[in-house]
């Protein structure tokens, strides 16, 4: 057996085994558990049991979550809900933490800022309560509820959702979507206990970067408190305030430059047409039909008007000084006012006429 006949396969059994080593030991959830609880107010109480495997990559201090702050009614509109954080433990101990809102929801921070965790697992639980989660139908209630989020950047070895009806309501329908936001993925598998008030959703297949468990269950109307139509009003005006506000906005444009038209902008009424048989003050009948270039008709103009002499020496007459002398016998090109004299100096040709 030669050198490489025996120690290639080797090295190679020893590089394959240290890279599957590495990527089972890189940062990950290994379990991702959320408990839900429905009250008939609306409201949720989420426990949630979050497992991470810290390799000093991205989870150095701790972890962070996500959670929205707007829900969709029965009827796709958007509005804002309330949220209370009740507890952070880490590993069964209190944690410290930091809740910032954001433009799309609220941010926890969990973990000591001046603390570097060593490399292992870590079991983060966060609990909370948030609003306004039942969407009412005609024919039934529902619960749509987002369990694990789509803002994660490491895989979720495995999601678990137990959701809990409000008290004496059975879930009658329910089903999940798995996948990136936005898909219909059904990789899970759904098991119905507590005399049917609890359904359990379990993931069949580990969820990749920024994939999500999303569940929903209806139960029977009369089990949750519909909100009143003022409230629902109010909810849909909070929601939707940017979009109002600018469609008033632009409803007050529209109606001020509408009247500012209406009062100065419109066009005077036309009055009645009819034909002149007399000729303008100081305009002759051989100057009203005068064909010559738009220059000698201003020259002439001006002249009948004393506005100003053509240019030359003792030239009392227009028409025989240098100024329109000539004018019917060719076109002018160009004129020239001489302020000194109060006059016009006209071009024909290449040269002076």
């Amino acid at each position: 057996m030669t050198f490489r006949q025996f120690w290639v396969p080797r090295l190679t059994a020893i590089f394959f085994a240290v890279c599957v080593g590495q990527a089972h030991a890189g940062e990950r959830i290994h379990r991702f558990v959320s408990n839900v609880e429905v009250a008939k107010s609306g409201t949720l109480t989420v426990t949630e049991t979050i497992t991470v495997r810290a390799e000093g990559d991205q989870i150095e201090h701790g972890i962070f979550r996500d959670i929205p702050l707007t829900a969709k009614d029965a009827g796709g509109w958007s509005y804002q809900v309330g949220f209370k954080l009740l507890s952070v433990l880490q590993d069964g101990a209190t944690a410290p933490y930091v809740e910032k809102l954001n433009g799309q929801g609220v941010r926890i921070f969990i973990g000591d800022a001046d603390v570097f965790l060593n490399p292992g697992d870590y079991t983060y639980t966060i609990q909370y309560e948030i609003g306004r989660q039942i969407r009412f139908f005609d024919a039934y209630d529902e619960v749509y509820w987002n369990v694990t989020g789509n803002e994660w950047a490491f895989p979720i070895d495995e999601a678990i959702a137990r959701v809990v009806m409000p008290d004496g309501a059975g879930a009658e329908k329910w089903v999940a979507y798995t996948g990136v936001f936005g898909s219909y993925g059904d990789a899970y598998s759904a098991t119905v206990e507590g005399d049917g008030r609890e359904v359990v959703f379990v993931t069949s297949k580990p969820l990749d970067h920024h994939e999500g468990l999303t569940v929903v269950v209806a139960f029977p109307k009369g089990f949750a408190v519909e909100t009143s139509e003022n409230e629902k009003l109010l909810a849909w005006f909070q929601g939707q305030r940017v979009l109002v506000i600018g469609s008033l906005g632009l409803a007050v444009l529209f109606v001020y430059y509408l009247a500012t038209w209406w009062m100065v902008g419109r066009d005077p009424q036309k009055g009645v047409i009819f034909p002149r048989f007399k000729a303008p003050e100081s305009v002759s009948p051989a100057l009203a039909i005068y064909r010559g270039s738009w220059v000698c008709r201003l020259c002439v103009d001006f002249s009948v008007r004393c506005l100003f002499e053509p240019c030359g020496e003792g030239v009392s007459d227009p028409c025989k000084g240098r100024g329109c002398h000539g004018a019917a016998s060719g076109r002018w090109n160009s004129a020239q006012f001489s302020s000194t004299h109060n006059c016009w100096t006209l071009t024909k040709g290449r040269g002076r006429h």
